[in-house]
């Protein structure tokens, strides 16, 4: 049986770093002695954020603004908005620069690193084989996102403070 990454970790990568891995297997057939590959698909264990895709074998993409950051300001009408990363967007998304009268506070998530699960699972592919499409063998895998950079933070964070005050 051998996996090919046979290391669990795909990466680390840091966040807006583009990648791509494909994930195979294969096996030696004990009675012919010859190699055996698998077909291999991916099931992410988390939802798939819009960035990154999975085409059988393969995961590519990059991952944008998944670090748990907390953005705090008041609008125009004096209303006082939280923006939270959510697995859909992060805090800087959800920010309405068109509405923002003044910054109250920025709050950086500390950990700086993220994992993403996902399980490979080869399956047999041949028609002919009294275990088409059964899975025999799986695998899990993680994605690390680990950025110690704070540049990207720092200069949303400046150009937020900047914004207001130009009004």
């Amino acid at each position: 049986m051998a996996w090919s990454p046979t290391a669990t970790e795909l990466g680390p990568h840091t966040e807006l770093e583009t990648f791509s891995h494909t994930i195979t297997y294969e096996e030696i057939d004990p009675i012919l002695l010859t190699t055996v590959s698998y077909s291999v698909r991916i099931i992410p264990v988390e939802s798939l954020p819009s960035t990154v895709t999975i085409s059988g074998a393969t995961i590519v993409g990059y991952f944008k603004r998944v670090f748990n950051d907390t953005i705090q300001y008041k609008t125009f009408n004096k209303d006082i908005k939280t923006a939270v990363t959510d697995p859909d967007n992060g805090a800087w998304d959800k920010v309405n620069n068109a509405e923002v009268y003044e910054t109250l506070s920025f709050k950086a998530d500390t950990t700086r690193n993220i994992i993403k699960n996902y399980t490979a699972e080869a399956y047999d592919n041949n028609p002919l084989s009294p275990t088409y499409l059964q899975v025999v063998a799986s695998k899990s895998y993680t994605i690390n996102i680990r950025d110690l950079n704070w540049t990207t933070g720092q200069n949303l964070l400046k150009d937020l403070v900047n914004l207001t005050k130009s009004r």
